[in-house]
């Protein structure tokens, strides 16, 4: 009988083995195929994260947990990396970290997903922080990672040029680490701050914004005094934003630097004889369109102070002292008025040194007192960044002002007023003084020189 070739055979075993591994071959490249075709799909921009935190302040060595969100989820995210902010790192989506030595501390997480891209997210965490109630703690400057060397050089300076200062405090880690008081001047009297008062009407504005009674720097001006008659309302004017105000961008025609205070041609002066002070800035005409360029003027300032008037219903004295002042602590303090009975809200406000330090504190802090939000973070980011680079080569932001080539933001003031704050360092500096216009003004170089230097650790 002749056999039939097309009856089916049962396998052998290398016949079944290598139909299995064609076929399990067959299945891996279905796979990589599959992991490939994901991956190619995948958002090419940065992943998003977000970091969590059960705390954010810490005692000596007591353990912080972080982790994040908005990326466990998402099966991307390859890899997890942690900077602690005091040399210390880790990975894994999860990490915990003891800090040892009291400071400021900015932790930053970075992840990487599968197409290579990264992300990053930060948080500030206080260590051994505490907040001054009615005084400031004081300490050594060695404890708190500082040289007295320095500090003592820059006294020596200050009295070898007989340079006219009245109080110099240093503020770290939230201790007094160093306070004089000269020319007869003590720790209760008020003093004139100057312009420094612009960067407390900033923060103002910014509480403002965080209480919902303004929406956006984007609003325009003009939509804050519907009941006001503004001349010259040109286009440029209409398109005046608040961001605009912050900046000392607005275009408006205002000669406050380009003649002497006294001189009938200074707007400045103009504006101190005018029957409403915020109605004489509101009526400037324009030369420039709006965020075009910087130009110094104060009147910026007092219409910023019309508009806390506007949306707060109140003086913008009564508005500081609920809002900020008694939030934060600062206590007695004396405020100008200007025509119309406006408060002077570009350099018209008195209050003593370590008030003055309360409000570097809060601005050091992100925004929060004893861990209250009284400001929004992001408003004392965007406040203490340059927007503008001006003539003599500082930075501008929300009537705040950034020294160049360091990490410090600064509130100044006629006369050499200053609040330096150093994040990095985690320091507060006050001068106050009255260093006349003709005379050398270094309190900028000894922050440089003398404080910042003193910073060892």
């Amino acid at each position: 009988m002749t056999q039939n070739r097309n009856i089916l055979r049962p396998l052998t075993k290398p016949a079944r083995a290598w139909r299995l591994g064609v076929a399990v071959g067959l299945g891996l490249c279905t796979l990589v195929a599959a992991f490939l075709g994901y991956a190619l799909i995948l958002d090419r921009t940065a992943p998003q994260v977000v970091i969590r935190a059960d705390l954010t302040e810490a005692g000596d060595n007591a353990p912080v947990s972080f982790s994040t969100s908005e990326s466990r989820d998402n099966p991307g995210i390859l890899s997890f990396h942690w900077d602690f902010g005091d040399g210390a790192s880790a990975t894994g989506a999860d990490a915990t970290h003891a800090y040892s030595v009291a400071g400021r501390y900015v932790v930053t997480v970075t992840v990487r997903d599968l197409e290579g891209n990264e992300g990053t997210a930060s948080r500030v965490v206080l260590v051994r922080q505490y907040w001054a109630d009615d005084f400031w703690r004081s300490s050594a400057p060695e404890e708190q990672g500082m040289d007295r060397a320095p500090l003592e050089s820059m006294m020596e300076a200050i009295e070898r040029g007989q340079h006219a200062i009245h109080s110099v405090t240093v503020i770290r880690n939230g201790h007094i680490v160093w306070e004089e008081y000269l020319r007869g001047w003590r720790p209760h009297r008020l003093h004139e701050i100057q312009s420094c008062t612009k960067s407390v009407t900033s923060v103002l504005i910014g509480i403002a914004m965080y209480r919902g009674l303004i929406q956006s720097v984007e609003q325009r001006m003009v939509e804050f005094f519907p009941d006001h008659t503004i001349a010259h309302l040109d286009e440029r004017k209409e398109r005046i934003t608040l961001k605009h105000l912050l900046t000392m961008s607005v275009g408006m025609d205002w000669h406050e630097l380009d003649y002497p205070y006294d001189d009938p041609r200074n707007t400045l002066g103009q504006m101190w004889v005018s029957d409403d002070a915020v109605q004489y800035c509101l009526d400037r005409p324009m030369v420039n369109e709006p965020g075009k360029s910087w130009a110094y003027n104060s009147c910026t300032s007092i219409i910023l102070g019309g508009i806390i008037e506007q949306v707060s219903g109140q003086s913008v004295h009564a508005w500081a002292r609920e809002v900020l002042f008694d939030p934060i602590g600062i206590g007695d303090v004396s405020w100008a008025l200007v025509a119309g009975g406006h408060y002077h809200t570009d350099g018209g406000l008195f209050m003593r040194p370590r008030d003055m330090a309360r409000l570097g504190y809060l601005m050091l802090m992100d925004g929060a007192w004893d861990g209250w939000p009284i400001v929004s973070p992001e408003w004392v980011e965007a406040s203490t960044r340059a927007h503008y680079r001006t003539p003599w080569g500082d930075g501008y932001g929300y009537q705040w002002w950034t020294l160049p080539r360091t990490d410090v933001f600064m509130a100044t003031g006629h006369y050499d007023q200053r609040i330096y704050v150093s994040p990095e360092h985690n320091l507060v500096t006050v001068f106050t003084a009255h260093i006349e216009d003709q005379d050398p003004h270094p309190t900028e170089t000894w922050m440089r020189q003398y404080v910042l230097a003193a910073c060892v650790r």
